[in-house]
């Protein structure tokens, strides 16, 4: 039996599921009906295609929602409904062969959404909203809180591992937004994610209009902030709009107070970009209103990537008081047509901030190998020769502050230290880090 553990009826709701084990058994095959293969099914029974079908106010509270080691069991719990949360419980062992998996999705549901305190094991993304059409048209899930989960791929699941357990799941990402509005995420901790099935980049806002139903598809009003990424083989990759089908332009996006830690295309595979900004190649589409600002951020290749076509251009750009080294690259662009690892289209710094951006803020940052003449446009920023020069408290020991003989104490824009606000991001983390409930 394929159906799932728990489903909803229409319009069914209050319900709070307290101290319960929810799971599947064996292993348990993926083909069937897209409603198969979830453990808890939070949909009208049938299919939804107005607000009045969808299941309100569920809560799963101290849970175990699993799957099992060897069984593709492709989601934990579809989240299809409004006023619906998953607090201070555990899902893991989602995962599938050729096949996206998740330990929480949701893209017909219109929210508020609240995963908090969550462990959360998914192979393809552990967690995503958008991904198919919704049948209600016009929804966009909305109002969606994540604070204090342990986003986690296990390495037994990575082919070549010493503890790889012998099944080649399909693993994308850790995070992805497809379809999505109002988001908050703040001090999760994610960590292990590898270039397989995708590209290895770990955090996704790209616009899906997946089936190509949806042109009202959007992601924005997003902010991810105090939050702690590492083991990688990429930071964030952010689409100005789908590529594929027609939707509506990626804006208001605000990446602030993030560790980037072992962004690695050596250990990890990927790209080992801590950020890639990706404008469209058919139209002139580029990313409205980012900013990505005090963020700290260690990579074994480039510090930001920008592309596809300098036809189309980011508008409303600040990228400002990070701590961003280069490696291979520096703040660079390109176009499909130059693989990694060929040269860049365009070189690091001015040239391709005055080719990929219309008036970009870019300042305040500590750009570590990076030259100076490069970024000869854009003053105000800092080019230490190497991570040592930059004065962190203890480098080799992951203490990230900034040390009151530091030539950048205080020296960021806002007259703070530039890089992530240390403190409180640990304060914000704490629960994921420790893994205990708060």
């Amino acid at each position: 039996n394929k159906a799932p553990a728990i489903r909803t009826a229409a319009a069914a709701h209050h319900y709070r599921f307290v101290g319960i084990e929810v799971t599947a058994r064996g292993t348990t095959p993926s083909t069937g009906a897209y409603s198969d293969n979830n453990v808890v099914y939070l949909e009208s029974e049938g299919g939804q295609t107005s607000l009045g079908q969808v299941p309100t106010d569920i809560v799963f509270d101290r849970c175990y929602i699993h799957g099992t080691a060897t069984g593709s069991v492709r989601r934990g719990i579809a989240m299809n409904g409004a006023r619906l949360a998953v607090v201070d419980s555990y899902l893991s062992d989602f995962h599938d062969v050729g096949a996206d998996s998740q330990a929480i999705n949701g893209w017909n549901g219109s929210g508020p959404f609240k995963i908090v305190n969550n462990h959360l094991e998914g192979a393809g993304e552990n967690l995503m909203f958008g991904g198919a059409d919704p049948s209600i048209p016009d929804l966009v899930p909305s109002d969606i809180e994540i604070r204090g989960n342990h986003f986690f791929k296990p390495l037994s699941w990575k082919i070549g591992h010493p503890t790889y357990a012998g099944t080649a799941w399909s693993v994308k990402n850790l995070f992805e937004l497809k379809n999505a509005r109002r988001v908050l995420a703040e001090g999760n901790l994610l960590e292990h994610n590898w270039q397989h099935a995708q590209n290895g980049f770990a955090i996704l806002f790209t616009v899906r209009n997946q089936e190509g139903g949806a042109p009202w598809s959007t992601v924005e009003d997003v902010t991810f902030r105090k939050n702690i990424l590492r083991h990688s083989g990429g930071g964030f990759n952010i689409l100005a709009a789908d590529n594929n089908f027609p939707s509506q332009q990626t804006r208001r996006i605000l990446i602030h107070d993030n560790l980037l830690d072992d962004i690695s295309s050596e250990h990890w595979g990927g790209t080992g970009r801590l950020f890639q900004f990706l404008s469209l190649d058919s139209r002139d589409t580029g990313i409205l209103a980012l900013t990505v600002e005090h963020n700290t951020g260690f990579s074994n290749a480039w510090s930001a990537y920008t592309g596809d076509k300098p036809i189309a251009v980011h508008r409303a750009f600040t990228f400002r008081n990070n701590i961003a080294p280069k490696r291979t690259h520096g703040f660079a662009g390109g176009t499909k047509s130059w693989p990694v690892p060929s040269p860049p289209a365009t070189r690091d710094g001015s040239q391709t901030l005055d080719t990929f951006y219309l008036a970009p803020v870019f300042a305040g940052n500590v750009l570590t190998g990076s030259a100076p003449a490069d970024y000869r446009e854009y003053p105000g920023n800092f080019f230490p020769a190497t991570d040592g020069e930059v004065g962190f408290v203890d480098l080799p020991r992951g203490n990230y502050r900034l040390g009151p003989a530091s030539p950048y104490k205080n020296a960021a824009t806002d007259g703070k230290d530039p890089g992530a606000a240390i403190d409180a991001l640990e304060a914000a983390t704490a629960g994921a880090v420790s893994g205990h409930l708060r």
